[in-house]
């Protein structure tokens, strides 16, 4: 089951006039309506997909560029390893 809005409606039949399912004599014929508008769905749904697979991207991205810039290298893990390691030593004595 689709569920259309009506800017949705409105683009479909303006795409259909102009042609774009198919020719359009003027003449209204329900089975080119529906042929024309089974095709209209179905490229809205690669258009939805390929939105959703963009905006998945940039997620995925923004969360690498947040992750970076929480991480530290093993190397520095290991100098403040060794700093508190030291501070906790001064600290007993």
């Amino acid at each position: 089951v689709y569920y259309l809005k009506v800017s949705e409606l409105m683009l479909f039949f303006h795409r259909f006039k102009a042609g774009k399912y198919g020719e359009f004599y003027g003449v209204v014929d329900p089975q080119r309506i529906m042929s024309g508008l089974n095709m209209f769905l179905r490229e809205r749904v690669e258009e939805i997909a390929q939105y959703e697979r963009i905006v998945a991207q940039k997620r995925i991205e923004e969360e690498s560029k947040q992750r970076d810039e929480r991480c530290i290298t093993h190397e520095e893990y290991l100098k403040i390893k060794t700093e508190e390691q030291k501070e906790q030593t001064d600290q007993k004595q």
